[in-house]
């Protein structure tokens, strides 16, 4: 769907390479990095050179298969078909946690349930990097969307609901700032592209 989303949302590029540049920028050599929600390893592939281990999960089985085929000679990335909600990782094993490209705006009901997740995972001193859509970027979405075929259900106040039974949201950084203040984290954001900001987690 990405691949077709592309051709006519050509931001949706732009979003990648800048949520790629600005999250190189916290990566270190010895950094333990988890990208959850990782498709088929665009990310990964990017920024796996520049820090010590970097594992991805998804829960779809076709996503992990091609990720596995995609990433198969880089030795220190691994992948597992898992859900965000419930992993098998011990905890505070993460020095990074990473969700690009609206994973976040995926999630639909389960947001907190991998904020759970993601709060269990983290080091300490660790840092939660997210991008989703910024507010304001209903009509594009939907434009293209619509283009590429899919069916929508219902679209208000910059929550998509399709037919196929997946959403998109986006959010304002108040909204995000109340969200993630929950967990017990503060946010910083940086706003990468027309369309989206990447907000840059950490603990109170």
């Amino acid at each position: 769907m990405y691949n077709k989303l592309v051709k006519v949302f050509p931001e949706l590029e732009e979003w990648t390479q800048e949520d790629i540049f600005a999250i190189k920028q916290f990566l270190k050599k010895d950094s333990v990095v988890l990208e959850i929600g990782c498709s088929w390893g665009r990310v990964i592939k990017a920024l796996a050179p520049f820090c010590k281990k970097f594992i991805g999960i998804d829960n779809s089985d076709i996503e992990v298969n091609e990720a596995k085929k995609f990433l198969k000679d880089i030795l220190n990335v691994e992948i597992y078909l898992e859900d965000g909600k419930k992993t098998h990782f011990p905890n505070k094993y993460f020095d990074i946690i990473i969700l690009a490209g609206n994973t976040f705006g995926n999630l639909g009901n389960d947001k907190e349930a991998v904020l759970g997740e993601i709060t269990r995972l983290i080091k300490k001193d660790g840092k939660i990097l997210l991008s989703v859509y910024s507010k304001g970027s209903e009509p594009k979405r939907l434009k293209a969307y619509k283009d590429i075929g899919l069916k929508i259900k219902e679209s208000k106040n910059g929550k998509i609901l399709f037919k196929q039974g997946f959403i998109s949201e986006e959010f304002s950084k108040k909204e995000l700032k109340n969200i993630f203040k929950k967990f017990g984290f503060k946010t910083k954001f940086i706003d990468i592209s027309s369309i989206a900001v990447l907000c840059v987690i950490s603990r109170e």
